[in-house]
């Protein structure tokens, strides 16, 4: 499958949350329905860890909240924070029929390069059982440290020799 050329980014806005939630739900729905739970339980679970998600994100600086867009179709979405030390990626989620599809490895690619224009490292977080990690680490992502249920991770633009690390950037 080739990558769609007409994906792009806009700004999420306060409509935008009931297909947050959509989205929400493609990247848990499998766990929670191993529950054995019947659809309402699943459904408030859902929605109140859903709020617990969002309420955490307002913290973050509504500029890097995007909707990643397929033509004039919502798919998925992305929060990136941008620091003047570091870019931090907080977050990326696409609508399961669009996974494994190049789609976020394009929108990854698109940071990076932001990354690499700017001279700033892209930092983020991973939980260890997410297979998002093997595509970080492939896309030159490397381990900064084990946390518990995640690992930091973060990528670096080429630096010259003698330049300071970044190793020491916490974000948040």
């Amino acid at each position: 499958m080739s990558v769609p050329t007409s994906i792009v980014l806009r700004p999420a806005v306060p409509e935008d949350e009931e297909f947050l939630f959509k989205v929400y739900v493609g990247t848990r729905l499998d766990e929670v329905a191993a529950w054995g739970w019947d659809k309402a339980q699943q459904e408030m679970f859902l929605r109140l860890q859903f709020k617990a998600q969002q309420f955490h994100y307002d913290d973050f600086d509504d500029s890097g909240k995007s909707i990643i867009m397929d033509d004039d179709r919502p798919i998925g979405r992305v929060i990136i924070n941008r620091y003047t030390e570091y870019l931090h990626l907080a977050d990326i989620a696409l609508l399961p029929e669009y996974r494994n599809s190049g789609i976020g490895t394009k929108v990854l690619n698109d940071l990076l390069a932001e990354g690499k224009q700017k001279g700033l490292p892209v930092l983020l977080e991973v939980a260890k059982t997410n297979r998002a990690g093997q595509l970080y680490k492939r896309l030159g992502f490397e381990i900064t440290s084990d946390i518990g249920m995640h690992f930091k991770m973060e990528w670096r633009p080429e630096v010259a020799p003698d330049s300071e690390s970044f190793r020491n950037i916490d974000p948040e």
